[in-house]
């Protein structure tokens, strides 16, 4: 107004329900924070010598740190921590982390731990030096480690152009802080309690019971190849980047649902299939330009053969390499593992007759 001593707002950040709250801050305001009932503004004041009136300073008019009008500067973050430590510890207290996270880590636990100990009282170790680690560090662990620290190297076995990019590159970021083994496990256990949560998550917004919804947690860790999710594998990512995207599509958060949609797709070739599956969830919903984010999936295969081609020159290498590496032609060509590859020997057995249900009774 013509004549007004107060000041002339540029912006004001805070929600609607606080914008009523702005006539009861000081009629002179610099930029500061302040106080208006339970609300904390943050104003932006553009001020002129007419907004303040002649013969008025702004050193008189301005409030200062310590004024009731006003909020000192370390308090802000000071709330933000405080409210971070209240959420950790709510969810802490929650049913979902004594239904979900809980025994999905014990269980975790009792591989990690338990597992080496057979090994060794089994006498199966195979001469490996630090077996407690190293345990784990084999069958796909190796390459997805060599990916991690050379990358698709041309010069090196074109048949690990077949691993997706994501866990090598979170295997080559944790490196940098860890052993790449060690951080591959607690990717794997990261992974695997995450994607627990979110199973029960998807079952209490489905309807379930909590009974109901820490059954289907606890069958993540308890089925029979779940030790598949202990080692530094692309499964508990994956696993996790999948139940996420349909729980963030359940919520319409599209975006966020493609965003990880399209991480599933960069970790194992079956994430192509999380875009038909989510376009299911349209069915019945407000459309919305938002729901396109879902194309974001449809990126990961194109990342993926960029790779290849950048790599290798070829953007189907991968499929060259998977076909010359499989078991029944490793075993034709004879390859010099070939002999102590299991599906070899027993491929041998079926076309000599020798083979029966007997001998592995």
């Amino acid at each position: 107004m013509p004549g007004s001593t107060g000041p002339s707002w540029t912006s004001l950040h805070r929600s609607r329900s606080c914008a009523r709250q702005v006539a009861s801050l000081p009629a002179a305001f610099d930029a500061t924070y302040a106080r208006a009932g339970d609300c904390t503004l943050r104003a932006v004041s553009t001020w002129s010598s007419t907004s303040r009136g002649p013969g008025v300073s702004a050193s008189r008019t301005a409030p200062q740190l310590g004024d009731p009008g006003s909020v000192e500067v370390g308090e802000r973050p000071r709330r933000r921590e405080a409210a971070a430590v209240a959420r950790v510890d709510h969810w802490i207290r929650s049913p979902e982390f004594f239904d979900a996270v809980l025994p999905t880590l014990g269980v975790r636990f009792a591989l990690l731990v338990f597992a080496p100990i057979a090994v060794i009282l089994l006498g199966r170790s195979g001469g490996r030096a630090g077996v407690p680690l190293n345990l784990w560090n084999a069958w796909d662990a190796p390459h997805y480690l060599e990916v991690a620290r050379l990358g698709y190297d041309p010069a090196g076995d074109p048949a690990r152009s077949v691993l997706f990019p994501l866990l090598p590159l979170l295997l080559r970021f944790g490196s940098v802080f860890m052993p790449g083994l060690i951080a591959g496990l607690l990717i794997s256990v990261v992974a695997t309690v995450a994607a627990a949560v979110g199973i029960y998550r998807l079952a209490r917004l489905d309807g379930g019971s909590r009974r109901v919804a820490r059954a289907a947690a606890l069958a993540v860790s308890i089925f029979p190849t779940s030790f598949a999710l202990t080692p530094p594998y692309a499964e508990p990512l994956f696993i996790a980047l999948v139940v996420w995207s349909f729980l963030q599509a359940r919520r319409a958060n599209w975006v966020g649902a493609g965003i990880l949609g399209m991480l599933a797709g960069l970790t194992r070739l079956p994430g192509i299939f999380v875009l038909p599956a989510l376009l299911l969830e349209l069915r019945g919903r407000t459309r919305s330009p938002r729901m396109l984010a879902l194309l974001l999936i449809g990126l990961a295969p194109a990342i993926y053969l960029a790779i290849n081609w950048w790599a290798y020159g070829d953007p189907y290498s991968s499929l060259v390499s998977s076909r010359e590496s499989s078991p029944s032609r490793r075993c034709r060509r004879g390859w010099p593992s070939a002999t102590s590859f299991p599906p070899c020997q027993r491929s041998a057995a079926i076309r000599s007759g020798r083979w029966s249900m007997s001998r592995h009774s």
